[in-house]
Parts: C-alpha cells; sequence; structure tokens
C-alpha cells in the first residue's frame, strides 16, 4: 500500500489555497486521520509562532530606529550650543582687544601733551 506525503497538502490547507474538491477531500481525511490532524494543528501553530516572531522582530527594528533618530536630535542641541561658545569668545576677544587699544591709546595722548 502506498502512503501519501501530506506536507504539500498540510500546507495548501493552512494558507488556504486549496480548491472546493481538494479541501473537501483533505477535510475528510483528516476526519479520519487523527494523526494528519495532529500534524496539520501543530504545523497551524507554527505558523502563528513564526508570525508573531516576524511581529517581534519588526517592532524591535523600529524602538532601535526611534532610538537612533532621538540621538541624533540630541546632537545638534549639543553643537548649538558650541556655537554660542564659539560667539561668546570672539565677543569676548574683540572687547578686550578694543579695551586694550582704547588704554594704549590714551597713554599714547596723554604723552603728547605733556
Amino acid at each position: 500500500m502506498k502512503t501519501i506525503d501530506f506536507s504539500h497538502f498540510i500546507e495548501k490547507y493552512i494558507a488556504g489555497e486549496m480548491k472546493d474538491d481538494e479541501r473537501q477531500w483533505f477535510e475528510k481525511e483528516l476526519e479520519g486521520n487523527g494523526s494528519l490532524r495532529e500534524e496539520t494543528d501543530l504545523r497551524r501553530q507554527a505558523d502563528l509562532v513564526l508570525k508573531s516572531q516576524d511581529v517581534l522582530s519588526l517592532r524591535n527594528k523600529l524602538a532601535a530606529i526611534e532610538k537612533k533618530k532621538k540621538e541624533e536630535k540630541f546632537v545638534p542641541r549639543t553643537a548649538s550650543k558650541s556655537v554660542y561658545i564659539k560667539y561668546a569668545a570672539a565677543i569676548t576677544i574683540i572687547i578686550v582687544l578694543g579695551s586694550m587699544i582704547l588704554l594704549t591709546g590714551k597713554r599714547s595722548v596723554r604723552g603728547d601733551l605733556i
């Protein structure tokens, strides 16, 4: 007696890809064959687990992308602070140089008057 390899039929049944007559035949086989029913249920559960793993993987990827975006947003803020520091340093240098010029200019003027 020849045994039938039901793997192909199980996959088509779970995916809903069987034609009506083929589906009716397979459902009759399921009613009469307990091990086939168990195998079909096991594969259906495995498919659900794999789908949920895909969802979890997608969620993890999205969370990583969001974390990366938040870190990128933080960097420009620090860069803008360094720009302010550069401006403050430039203004300070201008004030110091201006003060030095004014102070040395007054001394030379006083020297000419005396």
